[in-house]
Order: C-alpha cells, then structure tokens, then sequence
C-alpha cells in the first residue's frame, strides 16, 4: 500500500471539510462554544460593553461554520452565531483557540 505524504493528505482535508480537534481540550472547548447559554456568557464577557448592548442575545444561534462574507473569500471559523444587530440579522463569527498558560 502507498504511503500518503503530509501535503497530499491535507489537501484531501480541504476538499473534504473542516479538520478535527487535534488536541482533546481543543474540541472540549469548541465543543462547549456551540451551547447557546455558555455562548452567550462568552459574548458579554469578552464583547465590548457597547456592542453587546446592541446586540438581542435571546435571538442567538449556531449558523452555518462556513461563511461567504461579501467581497472576500470563504471562511472556515469555529463558531459563527447569528442574532438581532440593532434590529438586523448580524452575524458573530469568533475564531477561537484555546491556549495554555504554564506558570513557573
């Protein structure tokens, strides 16, 4: 049986949909991000207080992760949200990595 190269299994990724988590906590975490309520909490505490005010957070949900914004190319993001902006239909689009601090 052929060996794959590394380039030629990545390719075969693109083509076929977004990489799983490589790493455990990683998916733990994005995992967590598509419940609405943890969501929302994320939003208000990491979100400008400003923009959250203007944003209908009863109105969020988990929109399609691919996203075709206009003038630009496609986006493969960990969450992309969809809620009431001042009134419109807004999207939230957070690309997110989780990171881990080592203290000395």
């Amino acid at each position: 049986m052929a060996k794959k190269s590394k380039k030629s299994e990545e390719s075969t990724t693109a083509t076929l949909g977004p990489q799983k988590p490589s790493h455990p906590h990683d998916c733990f975490f994005k995992q967590s991000m598509e419940h609405l309520p943890i969501a929302r909490d994320w939003i208000r505490a990491n979100l400008p207080v400003e923009l959250v005010a203007q944003m209908d957070l009863s109105t969020l949900e988990l929109a399609n992760r691919e996203v075709v914004l206009a003038g630009l190319e496609r986006l493969q993001d960990d969450c992309v949200y969809r809620c009431q902006i001042n009134g419109c239909t807004g999207y939230i689009v957070a690309l997110l990595e989780h990171q881990l601090a080592y203290c000395l």
